[in-house]
């Protein structure tokens, strides 16, 4: 299995692999002798199931080696990962090795010298499982000779085409670092003897820890690359990360990869991940959960599939099975109607790219949040956004940057926004993410560029928000609207007021309140900003002085509304408008000329979690969606990709109307000039 043709990437043959399949088998030590482990029949489901390429463990959390290694005092009964590979080799599938590193509760019951320490000493014990899951250190000299020594016993012994790491970039102690021994002694050595407790949670520890990751992935690569050149390497996480300068680490993959477990969580995940304009593909269970054996609906998996693809990435299936080597019958003909359904979309609408107005900068533990977040409040409301990682400095392809509340503001960020509105860009920040600097006095550091000073907070547990000026009041009822919690006051400089505060009747209190939700707003409009707008050289910057409290809950409609109003506002002309329902996905991409416009069903996965059968489906009528032509051009023929059937252009001035008459699942519309 060599090269691929001139001009293609060595990995093509993976990273453009729109269906693959996760062989998900854990198999303990009490599951043997693994009665039911049949490899032919496994790798002929993987035929059945129209897969080309397959990631296979070879070594999970649980240290369980299903392949014979000097690296163990005890060997496995069979040569269970070697048994797959000839198998899946005799009919054509690619075998990339699945292999937890950090994680290894074998190894370290065998070896605690090796394991993390929290700060006070303790071995480090990851709890969240039902049962305790052992971590060891990629800094400890044994733990990483047994680790890389495993990979080049894999690589040599089985020839596979790549490596899939797990586990590897875990930073999630309890202490949040580790502080055995060796990585006490390392970090002070290569820190003019800093301690590490004294950098503890600071940006230098960030960095260190980045950097022993870093060398483990280049030590990992140069594994995989002797020899061959088509091996992939790829973690779980690779691109999601968002820990400060992780970016160097992803570089050395051959793709982005992370898994989510919701069409929701999809397409959050493809938005941060298509954004960054690198190969990507999102791990999705076959079944209900990780190894649960509940078997999902396939209209489903199907959405899943279709919005990940629609972002331009790619599907990595897990199939589950038991702990003996069975693999569920079920899900042999859902994977091949699935993978049939994948691979006709993609044979339209691969190599697209897809097209952003905004890019969002939201804090890490939040970018997936399927509750609320701005990412969500821009999706329900049809807004053409990505979220954007931590290392990016150039805003230049997005219309709109969005700096959610919480997000960590820098000085070279601020520098990079200031300049990115000069130049005639947009931008909204939400409450601290202005920068709010207090060594010499509260300040923020976007206070030129949003044209306001810091005045205190008004103490309230809650901001309601009124006299909302007539630009951003479109759809909004006359009351006060309701948002997060206690917000900035601000001076506006040379920012003009678009919106204030209306308080509350009285503080909450043991002594005054009515009920759990927050006191009524008074009927005044006070005089503080609550939302002002600045003009910074060609561009504009709004700033929302309290935090929105984006989220599911009903009382959020009005503030999710007026979020959604903002962008629009300072994107006057967005690639397209729609009066579709909020569980309507749309997605716009360009492929050599030519328009693919997506536009999928999210209330499939709701009646997937209550209706009977696969075939109730929730199906949509009777919206229309208005196309933008001074951004993409016209479109002489516009095809609906479902039937085959042109759909007639209308124009309504600068827009071109797309009737949706019918939507089951996914729908494609190829627009052609």
């Amino acid at each position: 299995m060599g090269t691929q043709e001139s001009g293609r990437s060595p990995v093509d043959w993976y990273t453009s692999d729109p269906w693959k399949a996760y062989f998900g088998w854990l198999s303990p030590r009490w599951a043997e002798p693994r009665e039911d482990f049949d490899p032919e029949g496994w790798c002929d489901a993987l035929v059945d199931g129209g897969f080309r390429t397959a990631v296979v463990h070879a070594k999970h959390h649980d240290g369980i080696c299903f392949f014979p290694s000097r690296f163990r005092s005890a060997q496995p009964a069979r040569d269970f990962f070697g048994e797959i590979v000839r198998a899946a080799r005799k009919r054509g599938i690619r075998v990339v090795a699945y292999y937890s590193t950090t994680f290894d509760t074998w190894t370290w019951e065998e070896h605690p010298e090796w394991s993390c320490c929290e700060q006070d000493g303790a071995i480090t014990v990851l709890t969240r499982f039902p049962f305790p899951i052992g971590v060891c250190c990629h800094v400890n000299p044994g733990y990483r000779q047994f680790l890389l020594g495993q990979l080049e016993e894999i690589q040599n012994a089985y020839d596979t085409d790549g490596f899939w790491m797990d586990g590897f970039d875990y930073t999630g102690y309890p202490s949040r670092a580790c502080f055995c021994h060796f990585c006490r002694e390392r970090f002070a050595e290569e820190n003019a003897g800093m301690s590490l407790d004294s950098a503890y949670l600071s940006d230098k520890l960030r960095l260190w820890q980045r950097d022993v990751f870093l060398e483990l992935m280049k030590d990992i690569v140069s594994i995989a690359s002797q020899g061959r050149v088509d091996r992939v390497v790829v973690y779980n996480n690779a691109g999601t990360n968002l820990e400060l300068g992780y970016e160097r680490i992803d570089e050395l993959c051959s793709l982005n990869s992370m898994e989510a477990h919701s069409a929701i969580g999809k397409s959050l995940t493809a938005r941060l991940l298509a954004g960054q304009r690198k190969p990507f593909e999102i791990y999705t269970p076959v079944a209900d959960k990780v190894f649960s054996w509940t078997p999902r609906s396939t209209p489903l998996l199907k959405l899943e599939a279709a919005v990940v693809a629609a972002h331009g990435g790619s599907t990595l299936a897990g199939l589950d099975i038991t702990a003996s080597g069975r693999l569920p019958g079920y899900q042999t003909p859902q994977m091949a109607e699935v993978g049939a359904f994948v691979r006709e979309v993609t044979g339209i609408c691969q190599n697209a790219d897809p097209l952003y107005d905004v890019g969002v900068l939201i804090p890490k533990d939040q970018w997936k949040d399927e509750r609320g977040s701005w990412a969500v409040c821009l999706l329900k409301h049809h807004h053409a956004f990505c979220q954007v990682p931590l290392h990016v400095r150039d805003f230049s392809a997005f219309r709109v940057v969005v700096v959610a509340d919480g997000y960590e503001m820098t000085d070279d960020l601020a520098v990079a926004l200031e300049e990115y509105v000069s130049q005639g860009g947009n931008v909204v920040v939400e409450c601290n993410g202005a920068g709010v600097c207090t060594q010499y006095g509260d300040r923020f550091l976007l206070s030129k560029l949003l044209g306001v000073t810091p005045n205190g907070r008004h103490g309230f547990d809650v901001s309601y928000i009124g006299g909302i000026a007539r630009e951003l009041a479109n759809g909004l009822w006359e009351g006060p609207i309701r948002a997060g919690a206690d917000g900035w006051r601000v001076v506006p400089v040379t920012a003009r007021v678009f919106a204030r505060y209306v308080y509350p009747v009285a503080r909450y209190s043991s002594q005054r309140w009515i009920w759990r939700e927050p006191n009524a707003p008074r009927a005044e409009i006070s005089d503080d900003a609550a939302i002002t707008v600045n003009h910074f050289g060609k561009g504009k910057a709004v700033f929302v002085a309290f935090p929105a409290g984006i989220d599911e809950a009903p009382q959020r409609r009005g503030v999710m509304k007026l979020c959604s109003n903002i962008v629009s506002y300072l994107c006057p002309e967005e690639l397209w408008r729609t009066d579709a329902p909020s569980g309507v996905e749309i997605v716009l991409s360009k492929k050599e000329g030519k328009y693919v416009l997506h536009v999928l069903n999210h209330y499939v996965d709701m009646s997937s979690r209550f209706d009977a059968g696969d075939d109730s489906i929730p199906s949509l009528a009777g919206f229309d969606i208005l196309v933008n032509t001074k951004r993409i051009g016209g479109a002489r023929k516009i095809t609906r990709a479902s039937t085959g059937a042109s759909v007639p252009p209308e124009r309504f001035n600068d827009y071109m109307r797309i009737h949706v008459d019918m939507l089951k699942i996914h729908e494609m519309y190829l627009l052609e000039p």
